[in-house]
């Protein structure tokens, strides 16, 4: 058996053992396991499909997230009586995705991107400028939390793509499913550490519940899969891609604890109702907003 057969085998087999636990041990406190668990599983095989059957799906997967994830965002963040900004802020964000969807695959030509990159600019002003036609007590509070909204999603799934698109072979899927599974891996890999001998919190003020033995323990887990990954399935150093295990891992922690901070301050539980037992987009893909920036980062510096 090849080394890469060999590797991918024993992944699979920790990846099946860490579902169990971490699904056994939500069957015992969940009534809902059923439809989180089915929802788990069709949101998972969305993805993975997404990312192997084309580069034309994995840049349409980039886009919805980020329009799915900036959508939510602007309806806890914006007043009510705004749908038209919500909504043009929301295409507007998902405008630099979609220029580099447009350029790279379909026209091929930079100078469709300059032009979409020069209306997105523009559309930026006219946000300024919508604000003067609603009867809004904050509207510069509505100015921020658009222009957050492109910080906080909008740059992070760009980065993603920008990192995404540096292999330009058939390594490319395979390096885009191991960004989200290291994100995947961390959370589980907290949750059941911190289940099993989590006694110290981490932020107790933000997220009672997580505790720096979780957080290790999903840290670890996160570099046991990176490493191997990297050496068998990349073909890369294995050193390197500890790094970038360790780089999300933590960032990813981060992600899900500003997320927190948003909802705790908007008083909600969940972000959505999107994904049925799991809540929404942002719920999903808080760790990964933070972790995308810090893994391009990472990469860019060390390779």
């Amino acid at each position: 058996m090849a080394a890469r057969d060999f590797f991918m085998l024993c992944l699979g087999k920790l990846i099946s053992f860490v579902l169990y636990n971490h699904f056994h041990m939500r069957l015992l406190q969940d009534k809902n396991f059923q439809t989180r668990t089915l929802t788990g599983f069709f949101f998972v095989g969305v993805i993975i499909a997404s990312v192997f059957i084309h580069v034309y799906t994995f840049y349409i997967l980039a886009i919805a997230i980020t329009g799915l994830c900036l959508y939510e965002f602007y309806s806890l963040t914006l007043e009510e009586n705004q749908p038209f900004f919500r909504v043009f802020a929301t295409i507007l964000g998902v405008l630099p995705i979609t220029s580099i969807f447009l350029c790279e695959i379909v026209f091929n030509t930079m100078q469709v991107q300059r032009i979409l990159f020069m209306g997105f600019a523009t559309g930026c002003y006219v946000l300024l400028f919508l604000q003067l036609f609603y009867r809004s007590s904050t509207p510069f509070a509505n100015m921020a939390f658009a222009f957050l909204g492109y910080l906080y999603v909008s740059a992070s799934l760009l980065l993603f793509v920008f990192n995404v698109d540096a292999y330009y072979d058939y390594s490319r899927p395979v390096f885009a499913i191991l960004l989200f599974i290291l994100v995947w891996v961390n959370d589980t890999g907290a949750y059941i550490a911190g289940s099993l001998f989590g006694k110290t919190r981490l932020f107790e003020r933000i997220s009672p519940k997580k505790s720096w033995e979780g957080t290790i323990g999903g840290l670890v887990l996160c570099m046991l899969i990176a490493a191997p990954y990297g050496k068998y399935v990349l073909h890369s150093s294995p050193l390197l891609y500890c790094g970038l295990g360790l780089t999300i891992a933590i960032f990813s922690t981060l992600g899900d604890l500003i997320e927190s901070q948003l909802k705790r301050s908007l008083n909600i539980k969940d972000s959505g109702r999107l994904l049925p037992g799991h809540g929404g987009f942002l719920d999903r893909f808080d760790g990964f907003l933070m972790a995308m920036p810090a893994a391009y980062l990472y990469m860019l510096l060390v390779k």
